[in-house]
């Protein structure tokens, strides 16, 4: 959390005072550490408050518990989402940047760069992840009780929401690639520094394979009825 923090911090600094943090790409990026920072206090409330004030939280199950048990697939979409359009614009930028799409996106102002990161994905989970059945088993406990067709339900559509965003960014890093190759004897500086910043959201990318694995195992165990475990193992990567 701390970490996630300090980088929101210094991405903020750098913009007031350089210019070269104003683009697009870093507007995006400053957004997707938005998104960690909230995500991952989310986690932390979550943690501590089913400590300090356990029959509170039990009390208001009816709102917290299908709230704590969607945001785990909400924030999984957001981010998601979020590497997609990451990795688009690294794709726009180094192959495509003399497009009039590509210097239109560098353009773009910032509060649209916000509607673009988080609206599309805020409307897709208030379709698919507002399940209000989702309650506690006790007070002790707080383990959540999910119906297993929504388990089953939930984690096929962030399997599938996943599987497209991965193909997005690795059909673009091979293109990248290709294009990389193809140049390799005329790089400019500019270009020089627009890769090492690909290179830096490659690792969202590879963490977001992981991620797809992880739902896929969450998936098998949901289908066999293993509710109990997929449940945890959802919490527990959250």
């Amino acid at each position: 959390m701390p970490i996630y923090f300090l980088i929101l911090v210094c991405l903020l600094k750098l913009r007031k005072s350089e210019n070269a943090f104003k683009t697009t790409f870093y507007s995006l990026l400053l957004q997707h550490s938005i998104a960690d920072v909230v995500a991952m206090g989310l986690y932390a409330f979550q943690k501590v408050s089913y400590v300090l004030i356990p029959d509170l939280i039990f009390g208001k199950q009816e709102f917290l518990a299908p709230f704590f048990y969607n945001c785990f697939f909400w924030f999984i979409i957001i981010r998601s989402s979020g590497v997609a359009l990451l990795t688009i614009h690294r794709y726009l930028v180094i192959v495509k940047s003399f497009f009039s799409l590509s210097i239109s996106i560098q353009k773009l102002k910032s509060w649209k760069i916000i509607l673009m990161y988080w609206i599309p994905a805020m409307v897709f989970d208030s379709v698919f992840y507002s399940d209000p059945t989702v309650q506690f088993d006790s007070v002790e406990n707080l383990k959540n009780i999910v119906n297993p067709e929504t388990t089953l339900r939930s984690t096929i559509v962030c399997i599938s929401f996943l599987s497209i965003s991965c193909f997005i960014c690795a059909i673009s890093n091979c293109l990248i690639i290709k294009y990389v190759r193809a140049k390799s004897s005329s790089f400019s500086k500019p270009l020089q520094r627009e890769l090492r910043l690909t290179l830096q959201v490659s690792l969202p990318f590879g963490a977001q394979l992981v991620l797809l694995c992880f739902m896929i195992f969450a998936n098998l165990y949901a289908k066999t009825g293993n509710v109990s475990l997929s449940s945890h193992l959802a919490v527990s990567f959250n």
